[in-house]
């Protein structure tokens, strides 16, 4: 058998190396070093394109004690080699910004944000992400001669994890000195990764300031910092001491922070209730993040169950948690009376269910779970006969724990092992309980099988908090003062299940959370409705019937 070192693949037979070679190396180490060496010579050094993106200045003029922002982009792509350890990294960053007066630095490579940052005499503000880093893992087979040299024994010994590209995006934001002198100065950027190197570049204009006439040039009563005063932009009348702060990568009320408030959770999304402007700095994931003080709740994360929380900020809680957990032998419908509730309101809820035709045919426990903001659990009655149960109504006040009305009616089907359940419960809000969306779970057990639905409601006339009243807004389940309805179906976006089509039914036939106008398989049994034979009902790859509850 031959030894040969190689990448990703297993040696077939055909490849002999030469047993004479091989039979003469009988160290291990002396193999490796030899691998390697093919490997090197195969593959060649490493090497890897830099680019710097065009500099993003926020404005071209400004005045002495005015900051300056502007942010750009390093793209490094590795382009040839084995690239290991460390491949397609940001070796040196610099900058310099000159004409008259200069101001020199290295910037930090590592992500983070650094707020008084070190350059030259000065300080200024850095915010450096990284995003990308595809790895690569290619394995070196490595092989050992044995029995003197007439077989070997090969094993994967060695593998490098190579990066095929990263992007670093920095935003950084200096204070002009107020004794630099006016006339158009030079920003300069040069990045280096490995022998390559980039340089970006861009021009501002510093104005003469004379503090004497011109010492409020944005007319917005704050004056320029360089004459006294504490407006961080004379130029821009929407930057000064006390305006709102939105997520815009300016600090907007001239108080040394940027963006504060838009990302406290620091998971890279911004704070659904703050103003984000295109994609931030601070928040490059995006905006909408519907509790910005929790690191795993944000647009796109995977959905917990039965945790009474909206992980994904879609508006809704443990969506698709009640088709996965629950068991649609036991089917369960729920609804309320209305939609709209203040505290001290009654909510009507009904559940409606039947049994299988399995033992022991009747409910054995029952449970009504209202959560959000404020929980319960509430333990609902049962009847307690034996199957089959003639038609029984039995009626509750202040039952159990959450002082219940309830109206219970049950009857088993003549013929079948099958028994129907309907409830109509009462309940009164507390009148402590805070303004929000609510959402109301029935869980009904046949001994071990669970069968359960979900509903929601709002208390409060604006349970989303974003100054619409829940009878006009568009979404009243979630922040969206814009109002944003992109199709015109009186669905706000963040609430619509399909934003780009009309649908104001908002019907989700498979319970995916994409309504049936925009899902492409909609009974989610992986044959698209194109060529799908039975569209609502699952039949993958055979077209035959397969029996679903319709409720």
């Amino acid at each position: 058998m031959a030894t040969k070192g190689f990448i990703g693949e297993l040696p077939t037979g055909n490849e002999i190396f030469g047993n004479v070679f091989v039979k003469n190396i009988i160290n291990k180490g002396m193999i490796t070093i030899f691998v390697l060496s093919v490997l090197i010579l195969f593959f060649g050094s490493c090497s890897a394109d830099v680019v710097v993106s065009p500099l993003d200045i926020n404005q071209t003029n400004h005045y002495p004690g005015d900051v300056v922002q502007f942010s750009f982009k390093v793209d490094v792509t590795k382009t040839s080699g084995l690239c290991a350890w460390g491949s397609c990294a940001l070796d040196n960053l610099s900058l310099n910004i000159s004409n008259g007066q200069s101001m020199n630095c290295n910037l930090p490579t590592q992500t983070g944000k650094y707020s008084n940052y070190s350059c030259g005499e000065q300080n200024i503000s850095v915010t450096m992400t990284e995003r990308g880093c595809e790895n690569i893992i290619n394995y070196v087979w490595v092989c050992e001669p044995i029995n003197f040299g007439y077989d070997t024994d090969c094993e994967y010994e060695v593998y490098w994890s190579v990066c095929s590209n990263v992007y670093y995006y920095y935003t950084i934001f200096w204070q002009i000195p107020c004794n630099w002198s006016d006339g158009t100065h030079t920003i300069k950027v040069d990045a280096r990764s490995d022998d390559e190197t980039n340089t970006s570049e861009t021009t501002f204009n510093i104005l003469f300031l004379n503090c004497s006439i011109d010492d409020d040039n944005d007319n917005d009563g704050y004056h320029a910092s360089c004459c006294g005063g504490n407006d961080c932009n004379d130029i821009n009348n929407r930057i000064h001491p006390g305006a709102i702060e939105i997520c815009d990568n300016i600090d907007n009320n001239c108080n040394g922070i940027i963006d504060e408030g838009c990302d406290d959770d620091n998971d890279g999304y911004c704070d659904v209730s703050m103003t984000t402007v295109e994609t931030p700095t601070i928040c490059p994931r995006g905006r909408y993040d519907c509790d910005d003080n929790n690191n795993a709740v944000y647009p796109g994360a995977i959905e917990l169950c039965l945790d009474g929380i909206d992980n994904n900020c879609n508006g809704m809680i443990d969506e698709g948690c009640f088709k996965n957990s629950c068991n649609s032998l036991l089917p369960v419908v729920m609804s309320t009376n209305k939609i709209n509730y203040n505290v001290g309101e009654v909510v009507t809820f009904k559940i409606h269910s039947w049994t299988p035709d399995i033992p022991p045919y009747i409910i054995t426990d029952a449970y009504l779970d209202i959560f959000k903001e404020n929980n319960l659990t509430c333990k609902l009655p049962i009847i307690s006969e034996s199957f089959p149960i003639p038609k029984t109504t039995q009626t509750y006040i202040n039952y159990g724990n959450c002082n219940l009305d309830i109206t219970l009616t049950a009857q088993s089907w003549s013929g079948v092992g099958r028994t129907e359940y309907n409830y109509i419960i009462n309940w009164t809000i507390p009148l402590n309980w805070k303004s929000s969306t609510y959402y109301a779970r029935a869980r009904l057990f046949l001994n071990t099988i669970l069968g359960c639905d979900a509903t929601y409601f709002f208390i409060g006339n604006d349970s989303d908090d974003d100054g619409i009243p829940n009878s006009i807004d568009n979404c009243p389940r979630f922040y969206n003062p814009d109002q944003a309805d992109a199709d015109k179906d009186n669905i706000g976006d963040q609430c619509d299940n399909c934003p780009s089509t009309s649908n104001f039914n908002q019907s989700d036939f498979d319970m995916d959370t994409i309504g049936d106008a925009c899902d492409p398989d909609d009974d989610n049994d992986g044959v698209n409705d194109g060529i799908d034979n039975c569209d609502y009902v699952p039949n993958p790859g055979t077209g035959r019937f397969r029996q679903r509850w319709n409720w």
